[in-house]
């Protein structure tokens, strides 16, 4: 129902419209000389509400005096309107179309009569006069009174309607059809305003948050009715949160007009209502504490804060509840928290409440569906009704690690270093990492990191023979595998190749000692200058496995030299040794391997040189002080160059250092901790390997010479041309309707993204070498989901694509052609370096084009993939005609691979580099009928090397009997790793059962299932000294 007071403002508001409107269509108003008394040339409207007859003192008849300060215009609604527009007399008013009039509004309802409206001149002169609004000039000239418009219009009245600034009142009403908010709406304005309300504490203190907001800004205040609890209260607050959570007291502020409502009429409050400037959001916080003595003694439970619905972040989660009762020490409180088997993950028994607040958990939590339960009693007085509050939730986070494998250089002479970078990073807590990295010629490197949440590597590895090789890096992480990543090196032949000799003299191979010194003594000639040779020591201590136990440097630095070098304190057992030398252009060349056997009558301890590591402990902390020295070097840096160092990954390299090199500084100030010599040794190695290589890695400075930002998502080449030469790259061929529906749908895409990029010209310092590289970070913003991106790089710019090096995991499609995964992305960014200074301009020749290779094709109704396309050609042929002819096909196939598969293998195995693989096959299943594994693996190392240069059709004829020498080699393998685990557990010796546990783990899925089931069999009981609530064997037993 609309109140009298809405329905006089109405009508004010339509009086003044149709004013102006006389004004302006009709361009005339008539008014009477006795209407009318002007004292004043300038002068607006003002219209002023009046429920009754002008007082005395304001008008003395229904003229208005000359001598009285207030000047009226007198207009009755009902009765004179007509009358009073048709009068001889004029006012006209000049003024351009596009300018506006602006009239303000003020309404007075004390009095019931007849709805009469006033223009008072005076009192506008006085309050606008000269601030740039609308000004009139009025003459007294009865035959010819004329207002003209001033010409000083300021720029808002301009760009205001008189439509606009007349606010009519709006009421918004709640669910349940009571005022919610009243405030005041311009003509046609539509602004949405949305009000919560939540109930954060419910007992002797109540509390309730009120939010009010609009998605507009709404400049006008608004008066908001907000329900509270009934009661005598002994204390009562109202809070505006401002900024900086900065609370403001209502009560104590007027211009928030307060109000306290008894809407039931039964003596208690139970609404307010005040006023809230303006919107877009503001916060209140309405605290009510009740009187104690005045009520019952009801405990009273709130929930402050506590997770619901499905939690998918790793946050911590916290349960926070307020507890209110008037003998608090009384209370003792329960608190349980249940996962999906009804098991407490969390039980806090007869919590003591010693205040208001109480905090029972903060738990990190696996994923599962958890029910929590809170409840408390007076433990003295039973008679008090107990309380409780429950709730659900479910945590469910994404796990997945973040893989990233790559190869510094791809292509390398024989005798190099090839480098390989490993860096895995997952968000799940205590997480236990493994990788297995296959260099691809049959040897491999198993490393684990335990209770960890990154395993940063970098592993070098030098290739015995030439041809190319496909690394492979499988991971772990606690009991799930992850999917293999691959990359693929060339070792190439050294160009100008030189004679190049390493021999072996003494010991002689598979000779017996008992002397507590050896002498070991090689030879070494080239035509090109030695530089150094290094003489390995392997000790086998009664496994079928060799662990590297000495490693001695020799400097050579001539073209021939004999080196002997006596070693002594050795154990009892078998020993292998070979010595590896290395010319000045880094060139090497390895000894072939000799055995022999320690017979003394006395175990010793293995010693090449007494235990002090001061040197060691130095370089460690000179590496410490300068990348502690670079990063506060960093906070001097400025802005561009701190964001190439970060986008380079320095800090966080640096940090994952810091860390290494702390524990190696603690391994060698305690004198390694182990019992034995052996690890000692093997974990020096180790510790100056890595000091050698963070000693090449870690900068001195980084400069930022020249930089550049462009902004773009349009290709300088053609979609079309992009998609096809991946297509043609990844042996896919797409026809007719269905590449150019391709074509448009990643059209569409692109044009929805947007890509910024950032180019820099960096160059870098390190103590050995200095490194010029560009850097090009691209953000990008999808706006539609992307599947993929890819980089296309113009070769006449960069010709090697492998000189690119790019920070996230990828593939190279074909040279200048680069495909990323959008999930491979770090915060949506592509982030890579190219090797020099490239020209910044031609980068922006570059493109980057979002790329989804499956999309709907809309012809068919299909999937377009990349994995199969077919297109009918012809037409008129259905399913039944290929279908038919792809059975005669499958057929004919069978036939042939069935009738001339022996005489065909026989054909093959003429070929040399056939007839060699046969020899090693025999000789390496020889090897594991002595149970000889060293040899097998040999052997099957210069299979795998051997292989990888034979034809397609070679490898499938031999492909079946060397898979059945590696299953046969790993059947070895675990059967030597589960005897060595089962001692290690008996013996107690945890770290070493794991390391084990780790081999058998890797070996497990490669291995035949009868074989998985007895090796579960035998250490699956044992497991739970390892891993109390893990079973890794679970899941392959099941599917057996």
């Amino acid at each position: 129902m609309i109140g009298k007071e809405n329905l006089q403002k109405s009508l004010g508001i339509m009086i003044i419209f149709m004013l102006i409107a006389a004004i302006f269509i009709q361009g005339k108003t008539s008014l009477t000389d006795e209407d009318v008394s002007v004292k004043d040339e300038n002068a607006l409207y003002k219209v002023l509400r009046h429920n009754e007859e002008p007082s005395e003192d304001i008008l003395q008849s229904d003229t208005p005096n000359e001598g009285d300060e207030t000047d009226l215009y007198e207009f009755n609604v009902m009765e004179d309107l007509e009358e009073q527009l048709l009068e001889e007399e004029q006012i006209i008013i000049e003024e351009e179309p596009e300018d506006s009039l602006k009239m303000d509004l003020e309404f007075n309802s004390d009095n019931d009569g007849e709805d009469v409206f006033y223009i008072d001149i005076d009192e506008i002169v006085e309050e606008m006069n000269g601030t740039g609004e609308y000004v009139f000039s009025h003459e007294q000239d009865k035959e010819n009174k004329t207002i003209e418009e001033n010409k000083t219009i300021s720029s808002e009245a301009k760009s205001d309607s008189i439509d606009n600034d007349i606010l009519k009142p709006k009421t918004i009403m709640d669910d349940s059809g009571r005022v919610s908010i009243e405030t005041n709406f311009k003509e046609g304005e539509d602004i949405e305003i949305f009000k919560e309300e939540n109930v954060v504490e419910d007992g002797i203190i109540w509390k309730k948050k009120v939010k009010v907001y609009s998605e507009e800004h709404f400049d006008r205040p608004l008066r908001v009715y907000v329900d509270i609890k009934e009661g005598e209260f002994s204390n009562f607050e109202l809070s505006w949160i401002g900024e900086d959570n900065i609370l403001v007291d209502v009560l104590a502020d007027e211009t928030f007009g307060l109000e306290l409502h008894d809407t039931d009429g039964n003596g208690f409050y139970d609404r307010i209502s005040w006023l809230v400037p303006h919107l877009s959001e503001q916060n209140f916080e309405i605290t009510i504490q009740f009187d104690l003595n005045s009520g019952s003694d009801e405990i009273g439970l709130g929930i402050i804060d506590a997770p619901t619905g499905t939690i998918t972040g790793q946050e911590r989660l916290a349960f926070d509840f307020n507890v209110t009762y008037n003998a608090l020490p009384a209370l003792l409180c329960d608190f349980s928290l249940l996962d999906s088997y009804g098991q407490a993950v969390v039980n806090n028994s007869e919590i003591t409440i010693i205040n208001q607040s109480i905090s029972p958990v903060n738990e990190s939590l696996i994923n599962d569906v958890y029910l929590w339960y809170f409840g408390c009693w007076d433990d003295i007085n039973s008679s008090i009704e107990s309380k409780n509050l429950t709730g659900e939730f479910e945590v469910n986070i994404d796990y997945s690690p973040n893989i990233s494998f790559n190869i510094k250089n791809s292509s390398i002479n024989l005798g190099d270093n090839a480098i390989f970078y490993i860096n895995i990073s997952t968000i799940q807590e205590n997480s236990v990492i493994w990788y297995n990295l296959s260099f691809g010629d049959g040897t491999s490197k198993i490393d684990m990191k335990v209770n960890s949440k990154s395993f940063v590597s970098q592993e070098s590895y030098n290739y015995s023979q030439s041809g190319t090789y496909v690394t492979k890096l499988s991971v772990w992480i606690v009991d799930q595998e992850y999917p293999e990543k691959s990359e693929t090196i060339v070792v190439n032949e050294p160009t100008n190749s030189q004679e190049f000799d390493v021999d072996l003299i003494s010991p002689t191979n598979n000779v017996k000692i008992d002397e507590d010194i050896v002498n070991f003594t090689y030879s070494a000639s080239h035509d090109e200058n030695i530089k150094n040779c290094t003489l390995s020591l392997y000790f086998y201590n009664n496994s079928n496995f060799a662990n590297l136990v000495y490693s001695g440097l020799k400097e050579i630095n001539k073209q021939s030299a004999v080196v002997s070098e006596d070693l002594t304190d050795f154990d009892s057992g078998k020993y292998d040794w070979d010595v590896e030398c290395i010319d000045t252009s880094g060139v090497k060349e390895k000894s072939n391997l000799r055995s022999f056997e320690m017979e003394l009558n006395k175990s010793k301890s293995y010693l090449v040189s007494d235990s002090k590591y001061e040197s060691e402990i130095k370089q460690v902390e000179e590496l410490l002080d300068r990348i502690n020295d670079f990063l506060i070097e960093l906070e001097s840096y400025d802005p561009e160059a701190r964001e190439s160092v970060e986008d380079l990954g320095f800090v966080d390299g640096l940090n994952i250092e810091k860390k290494k090199l702390l524990q190696m500084k603690t391994t060698l100030q305690t004198n390694f901790g182990l019992a034995d010599e052996q690890k000692k040794i093997m974990r020096l190695n180790e510790i100056m390997d890595d000091i050698e290589r963070i000693s090449d890695i870690v900068p001195l400075e980084v400069l930022v010479s020249d930089n550049s930002e462009f902004t773009k998502n349009t290709l300088n080449s053609k979609i079309e041309d992009i998609i096809s030469d991946y297509m043609e790259a990844k042996n896919i061929k797409l026809k007719g309707s269905a590449l150019n529906r391709l074509t448009e749908i990643n059209s569409e895409l692109q044009s929805s993204v947007k890509i910024s990029t950032k180019v820099r010209h960096v160059s870098i310092e390190y103590l050995s070498k200095n490194e010029d590289l560009t850097l090009i970070t691209r953000d990008i913003d999808f706006k539609k989901v992307s599947e993929k991106i890819l980089e296309v790089i113009p070769t006449d710019i960069v010709s090697d694509t492998m000189e690119i090096n790019i920070f996230s995991d990828h593939s190279i499609v074909k040279e200048g052609l680069v495909e990323i995964e959008t999930g491979n992305l770090k915060k949506n960014k592509l982030i890579y370096t190219i090797e020099g200074h490239v020209d910044l301009k031609q980068i922006e020749s570059f493109d980057t084009l979002a790329f989804n290779e499956r999309v709907i094709d809309s012809s068919g109704g299909g999937l377009i993939s990349a994995f199969a396309v077919l297109e009918d050609g012809v037409g008129g042929k259905g399913f039944w005609f290929y279908f038919s002819w792809l059975l005669f096909l499958v057929a004919i196939s069978g036939f042939f691979i069935f009738g001339f598969k022996k005489t065909k293998f026989k054909k093959l195995q003429g070929s040399s580099e056939l007839i060699e693989l046969n020899r090693l096959i025999e000789e390496g299943k020889s090897s594991l009928e002595y149970n000889f594994i060293a040899g097998a693996k040999n052997n099957y190392r210069k299979i795998s090397a051997l292989y990888s240069i034979l034809d397609a059709e070679s490898k499938q004829a031999i492909y079946g009997r060397i898979k059945k020498l590696r299953t046969e080699i790993d059947k070895k393998d675990v059967s030597t790793f589960v005897q060595e685990y089962m001692v290690a557990i008996s013996q107690g010796r945890k770290e070493d059962a794991m390391l084990l546990y780790g081999k058998i783990k890797i070996l497990y899925g490669r291995i035949p299932d009868k074989y998985r089931l007895k090796i579960h069999e035998k250490i699956g009981p044992t497991l739970g000294t390892l891993y109390p609530s893990n079973d890794i064997f679970r899941g392959c037993r099941n599917n057996m």
